[in-house]
């Protein structure tokens, strides 16, 4: 059996809040029919006096009946919240850990002028920017620079990302 909601606790406060109402008024019309009889009065009076704690008591749980549901929205937000934050935790984490057995895969080789570019063994020939792979871990292939004979010559190499210029081969 499900545990009651505060929905359902809400309906039996105000079914009792009701009776107690309806109760209440045939009081007040028990009353009215007996005037004069003392002890009729009397017992109607301490009847009505429960009954109106009664309702006062109904109205005190309704309130916080009404607190308690704004609190459980609040909480469902927030455990919504939460579980948005941990899926792009989880998501960042995984592309850390792709990256991180991505990046086992390059290597910092030197190159005849004496500089040091990333290679792949997967890709031989391809030469990648070491300034970009070590500052954001990308690997930007590093494009030949054919713009004068000396140039040519020494085998530049620019970074189309950062500019960084290499000189991968020496005086030929």
């Amino acid at each position: 059996m499900d545990a009651p909601s505060i929905s359902d606790f809400t309906g039996t406060i105000t079914a009792i809040a009701t009776a107690a109402k309806a109760l209440s008024e045939a009081i007040g019309g028990l009353r009215s029919k007996v005037k004069g009889n003392k002890e009729v009065d009397e017992i109607a009076s301490a009847a009505l006096e429960r009954v109106l704690a009664v309702q006062s008591t109904a109205l005190d749980l309704q309130t916080m009946a009404f607190g308690l549901q704004q609190e459980l929205a609040e909480t469902k937000h927030q455990l919504v919240e939460l579980q948005e934050e941990n899926s792009r935790l989880r998501a960042q984490i995984r592309e850390k850990d792709e990256w991180a057995a991505e990046r086992k895969k390059y290597r910092l080789e030197a190159v005849p002028s004496g500089s040091a570019a990333v290679v792949r063994d997967e890709t031989p020939g391809i030469y990648y920017c070491p300034s970009c792979f070590q500052a954001s871990g990308r690997a930007i292939p590093l494009q030949p620079v054919r713009t004068t004979r000396q140039t040519q010559r020494f085998g530049s190499h620019v970074c189309p990302v950062c500019s960084t210029v290499l000189q991968l081969g020496t005086a030929r």
